[in-house]
């Protein structure tokens, strides 16, 4: 026996007409947004002919990569905007972006030496907000046999 579906629009509409008593609860109920297709991306290999090329510059302590940040997914289209969010501790800004024509996946470019989780706050078009949670997974691409590693000055970073 398979239950009826009905919308929460309609749940509402009966509602306010009074035809559903509205059910007491002793626990809090959690609406969430359905689910939706955009995911994180990262790389730190960009193409110079042939050859994967890496980034990186000598920091303090450690190697400074050039890691690319991006947007992928079916619903891409429906993104109106994103920020990305870092730790505290590593010492990188927020970027906010709109996404436009010139820049449809929300591409960006940070130098660090760490694996770091990043926060991506999604702002959709009709206004619904998610959360995107992605570790960072360049360090894989780093032992790559084929990739060349190019070191830039570290001036302006």
């Amino acid at each position: 026996m398979s239950l009826p579906v009905i919308s929460l629009q309609t749940i509402r509409n009966r509602l306010k007409a009074g035809r559903v008593k509205p059910l007491a609860l002793d626990y809090p109920v959690e609406l969430r947004p359905p689910p939706i297709d955009i995911r994180m991306m990262d790389s730190v290999l960009y193409r110079n002919g042939k050859e994967s090329v890496a980034l990186f510059c000598r920091g303090r302590k450690k190697a400074l990569y050039r890691v690319r940040l991006w947007l992928d997914g079916e619903d891409l289209p429906q993104l109106a905007r994103v920020c990305y969010r870092f730790p505290t501790g590593a010492g990188l800004p927020d970027i906010p972006m709109p996404r436009t024509v010139e820049n449809v996946r929300c591409e960006t470019h940070i130098w660090t030496g760490e694996l770091l989780e990043i926060v991506a706050e999604l702002t959709l078009k009709d206004g619904r907000s998610y959360h995107l949670r992605h570790e960072l997974a360049y360090g894989q691409e780093l032992k790559g046999a084929r990739t060349t590693f190019v070191e830039v000055a570290a001036t302006g970073l």
